[in-house]
């Protein structure tokens, strides 16, 4: 239905930035591709994975390393668990602005219902 061809057609967005990463001799759109099409499809994808992504965090704890963080939707998952880090790692430097957003706001809305939420960091190393 409707679901799988939203998940679909994200994966096929973020597939295609991944070649273009890859081989793409043209930094225009290259860099167009990863910094304006990649975060909407990343953040399509979370919607449709929500209770999936939800029940995998159930179980963390401790430190909370996220390497290939893209725009940081799994941030917003450690609400309320007993995680004392979450390290965001993304190599891309044109994800970065959305996954610095993503984490803001996932902290800010953790405060604005009064949960917890752990402190997070946002590294950029390829």
């Amino acid at each position: 239905g409707r679901s799988y061809l939203g998940y679909g057609l994200g994966a096929c967005i973020v597939g295609v930035a991944g070649y273009l990463v890859a081989h793409c001799n043209i930094p225009k759109l290259r860099d167009f591709t990863l910094s304006r099409a990649v975060p909407p499809a990343l953040n399509g994808m979370d919607k449709q994975l929500k209770r999936v992504k939800k029940e995998l965090f159930k179980s963390l704890e401790g430190r909370v390393l996220d390497v290939g963080a893209g725009t940081g939707s799994y941030i917003k998952y450690s609400h309320n668990l007993p995680i004392s880090e979450y390290v965001a790692l993304e190599p891309f430097p044109y994800l970065i602005p959305a996954l610095k957003k993503n984490a803001d706001a996932s902290m800010t809305d953790a405060q604005q219902r009064g949960e917890s939420h752990p402190p997070v960091t946002v590294l950029n190393q390829r």
